[in-house]
C-alpha cells in the first residue's frame, strides 16, 4: 500500500503545481510607442503688408507678361494693386504683309477685396476690378493710348514650407478687360487686348 500512497502524494502535488501555474496572470503587453504629434499648419507671416510680384497674364488672343506693386491691406478687405508691363499682338504683320508679332505696353490699378489668410488656411479669395490703359505703337494703331477696364476672381496660395508659410505666395485670376482699342492699320481693325482675361503669378510680402 505504500507505493501506491507514494504515488498518489506525487499525483496530487503535481496537479496543485500546474493549477497553480495556470492561474498565474500573463505579463502586461508593453506600451505602444507614442506617435508624435502633427505641428498645427500656422502662418508665421500676416500678409498684409506691401507686396511685389510678378506675373504672366493673357488679354484674349495677346500674350505679356509684367510685375506688380501692392498696398498693405487697409481693415482686412481691401488692397490697391498697380501692374503693368509688356505684351505682344500676334496678328501684326510686317512691311511684307507677313503675319508677326508687335509689342505693345498695358497697365492697370485695381482694388482687390477679399479676406485676409486666415491661421490655418493657405488659400486667399478675392474679387478685382479697376481701370486699366494701352499704350500701342504706331504701326499697330493711330490710336496710341487707350483707356479701359478690368475685373474678375482670382485665387491666392500661400507657399507652405512644413507646417509654415513664408513669404511667398502665389496667384491665379480670371475675369473680363475692355479697352476699346483697334488695330487700325491691319486689315479689318481687329479689336487689341479684349476679351477674357487669365493671369497667373507670384507676390513677394516685404
Amino acid at each position: 500500500m505504500r507505493p501506491s500512497i507514494l504515488a498518489a502524494t506525487l499525483a496530487s502535488s503535481m496537479l496543485v503545481a500546474a493549477s497553480a501555474g495556470a492561474q498565474e496572470p500573463a505579463p502586461p503587453a508593453p506600451p505602444a510607442p507614442a506617435e508624435a504629434p502633427v505641428p498645427p499648419m500656422r502662418l508665421d507671416r500676416s500678409k498684409e503688408e506691401v507686396s511685389l510680384g510678378f506675373d504672366l497674364r493673357r488679354f484674349q488672343d495677346d500674350f505679356g507678361l509684367g510685375g506688380t506693386l501692392s498696398s498693405p491691406i487697409v481693415a482686412r478687405w481691401l488692397r490697391f494693386t498697380l501692374g503693368g508691363g509688356v505684351a505682344w499682338y500676334p496678328h501684326a504683320l510686317d512691311s511684307s504683309g507677313n503675319q508677326t508679332w508687335d509689342t505693345f505696353g498695358h497697365g492697370r490699378l485695381v482694388v482687390e477685396v477679399g479676406p485676409t489668410f486666415q491661421e490655418g488656411v493657405p488659400v486667399r479669395p478675392y474679387g478685382f476690378g479697376g481701370v486699366a490703359g494701352l499704350y500701342l505703337p504706331g504701326s499697330m494703331s493711330s490710336q496710341q493710348f487707350a483707356i479701359g477696364g478690368v475685373g474678375g476672381f482670382g485665387m491666392e496660395l500661400a507657399f507652405m514650407h512644413g507646417p509654415l508659410s513664408g513669404p511667398v505666395t502665389y496667384y491665379m485670376e480670371i475675369g473680363g478687360c475692355g479697352y476699346n482699342a483697334t488695330a487700325n492699320k491691319i486689315p479689318s481693325s481687329p479689336d487689341v487686348a479684349s476679351g477674357l482675361l487669365i493671369g497667373a503669378g507670384l507676390r513677394v510680402y516685404l
